[in-house]
């Protein structure tokens, strides 16, 4: 937990472990304040009114700007030098945030990933694309068939070829084929390609998958990284009610002295509830986003707890944006289904031309009858024959339906380039978006520094101002909430900053929800 009580050493301390490999970010030294406290101390007792007084003055007029506190952190630290022990002091407060066992952003990613139902359907599509594939591939087979029947003639008188002699009429017929057919120019100019598309489209139902995986990754990163800031600003909201608290005390104490008035008072007592209500909104606000990220991992609320190391910061990202865009463009999956699909479309405008040109067929028949035809005369008896047959054949009704195919396969094959276009600018927009987000949060990560940098000062001269009677209690309510707001707006530039990595990540096509 972050200590309520943290001075200026400490705040320029989370500056330095957050801001790590950020360029013109170093040390300052310290004004006249132990560490630890939040306050002066001098040693052999309390100090007396007046030499409080004169102290606050002092250290009023010498309590540094936001901009002057910034040039004091712009020194050059070697990346390799050693941690101070108040950095590493720092760390073990901050590590309070991480649970022990807890998730990471990527872990939390492919947890996410594995178990979301918009992917279960997505592969559901695979299976149905496949299974799309293989009935195609069984029209290579040739086609073959065997029916049975029996037939019932009716009674008729033939002539007699000759004098006494005339074919025999058998009224009950029995007849058994068996027949084979093979598309053989159907296989080249329609079954083929028709196979090819169908292949295709299987990859492009997969790589929809990896959209789907791309999109769910991102958004439970940025929930994460939403439930830190959450978790770090209640741990602000209880350093200020904490301070408000001790606050409270001072004001209690230099009341009973006749120092200060009892409307002083009164207004710290509003501070805290200010506080206190602070706190409630926060931890509020760590209940719904653990709850938001349990229920995208699957996983109950008690397993969910930050176990990413959140003192680092990540470097900076290329800064070439031409090449991010074609980058993007091989990497993203959105980009690859648009191409994939656009070869499959190519795919089945060719199977369509073949539908136009004529067939070509090969068939073979066996038959085994009673009577067979093919004898004469007939004998009511069992005969078998088989034939075979080349057979050249062509529709204008399935030529014409085939040109309209092709019609519809061209158009659209339009609409996916246009598609194309359109997110590859929106890819460009997206990844200037990205870098213009880190930058800028990189920049606000600067800045809140050196704002809380500051507002710890103004703090701890106020305190001693209000202990010597030259400022009253609203003057030090002030400073509180300027830390307060300070310390937040720290927390939030430093979650901002991850979070605009993760689009960034997202906007090249980075798989989200891998190391």
């Amino acid at each position: 937990m972050i200590d309520s009580g943290s001075s200026f050493p400490m705040a320029l301390s989370v500056g330095l472990l957050l801001c790590a490999g950020l360029p013109s970010i170093g040390r300052a030294q310290p004004p006249e304040a132990e560490i630890g406290g939040g306050r002066s101390e001098v040693a052999g007792g309390p100090p007396a009114a007046g030499a409080v007084a004169q102290e606050g003055v002092e250290a009023s007029n010498s309590a540094p700007s936001p901009e002057q506190a910034a040039a004091r952190l712009a020194l050059d630290a070697p990346e390799a030098a050693p941690i101070e022990p108040d950095v590493e002091a720092l760390r073990a407060q901050l590590a309070g945030l991480r649970t022990p066992g807890g998730l990471t952003a990527i872990e939390a990613a492919r947890r996410a990933v594995a178990r979301a139902p918009s992917l279960e359907r997505a592969e559901a599509s695979v299976r149905v694309a496949r299974a799309a594939a293989a009935r195609v591939r069984l029209r290579i087979l040739p086609q073959a068939e065997i029916s049975a029947r029996y037939t019932r003639l009716s009674s008729v008188d033939n002539p007699d070829l000759v004098p006494g002699f005339s074919f025999p009429v058998i009224l009950d017929q029995y007849a058994l084929r068996i027949s084979a057919t093979y598309p053989v120019s159907d296989v080249f100019f329609r079954v083929l390609p028709a196979h090819d598309a169908a292949v295709g489209a299987v990859e492009a139902q997969r790589v929809r998958g990896e959209v789907d995986a791309a999109e769910i990754a991102a958004r439970t990163r940025e929930v994460y990284y939403e439930h830190v800031r959450a978790l770090a600003a209640l741990e602000v909201a209880r350093s200020a009610v904490a301070q408000a608290e001790a606050h409270r005390g001072h004001v209690e104490a230099l009341l009973e002295g006749g120092v200060i008035s009892q409307v002083e008072l009164l207004r710290v007592r509003a501070s805290l509830a200010s506080a206190r209500v602070l706190e409630a909104r926060a931890r509020g606000a760590v209940n719904l986003s653990r709850r938001t990220l349990a229920v995208l991992i699957g996983e109950d609320e008690a397993s969910v707890g930050v176990g990413e190391d959140l003192t680092s910061v990540p470097p900076p990202g290329r800064q070439d944006r031409e090449a991010l865009v074609a980058e993007a463009l091989e990497r993203r999956p959105e980009a690859r289904a648009l191409r994939q699909l656009i070869v499959v479309e190519g795919r089945r405008s060719r199977a369509a031309w073949g539908s136009q040109l004529p067939q070509f067929l090969v068939q073979a028949n066996l038959d085994y009858a009673n009577p067979n035809s093919r004898f004469i005369p007939q004998e009511e008896r069992f005969g078998l024959t088989w034939d075979l047959s080349a057979v050249l054949r062509w529709s204008p009704n399935e030529m014409l339906d085939a040109r309209a195919e092709m019609s519809e396969s061209r158009a659209r094959v339009a609409e996916l380039e246009a598609d194309l276009q359109a997110l590859r600018e929106g890819m460009d927009v997206e990844i200037v978006q990205a870098l213009e987000e880190e930058a800028s949060a990189r920049a606000a990560l600067t800045a809140s520094l050196a704002a809380v940098v500051a507002a710890e000062e103004s703090y701890r001269v106020r305190l001693a101002q209000l202990e010597a009677g030259v400022a009253v209690s609203s003057d030090l309510i002030d400073a509180e909430a300027e830390l307060t707001r300070a310390r937040i707006e720290l927390v939030d530039s430093v979650v901002a900053l991850r979070i605009a990595r993760v689009r960034f990540d997202r906007a090249l096509g980075v798989r989200g929800w891998e190391p």
